[in-house]
């Protein structure tokens, strides 16, 4: 079993390489919100990421994961230079957020997270 790393921060209009945070306190919940970035069905030269993941990769995920970015998460478990990450507008939708009519982030329900 394995999981993918992928996306593209040209594809998804981000020159600047701003990646978002986790926005997740619950580290059960980073890590879940984490092994779905990691499963998003793109076709951009997918980084394969074996699992089950090793105690080193486990201890990441569990110890500061909501204080990381998607991308220096990556790092740290072994992704390389020939992984792409996914930019801050995409993480958000993919995680379903969204921008209210003031202009704020809103949350899903079934998200559960507070911002």
């Amino acid at each position: 079993m394995s999981c993918l790393l992928v996306g593209s921060r040209e594809r998804w209009g981000d020159p600047a390489g701003g990646y978002d945070w986790l926005p997740s306190r619950d580290v059960r919940s980073a890590r879940e919100t984490l092994l779905r970035v990691l499963e998003w069905p793109e076709h951009a030269d997918p980084v394969r990421l074996m699992m089950p993941l090793s105690p080193r990769q486990q201890a990441i995920l569990e110890g500061t994961l909501a204080k990381k970015t998607v991308s220096q998460i990556a790092r740290e478990l072994g992704v390389t230079a020939r992984a792409v990450f996914a930019s801050r507008q995409a993480l958000m939708t993919k995680m379903g957020l969204g921008v209210d009519e003031t202009g704020g982030v809103g949350c899903l329900k079934l998200c559960g997270w507070a911002l």
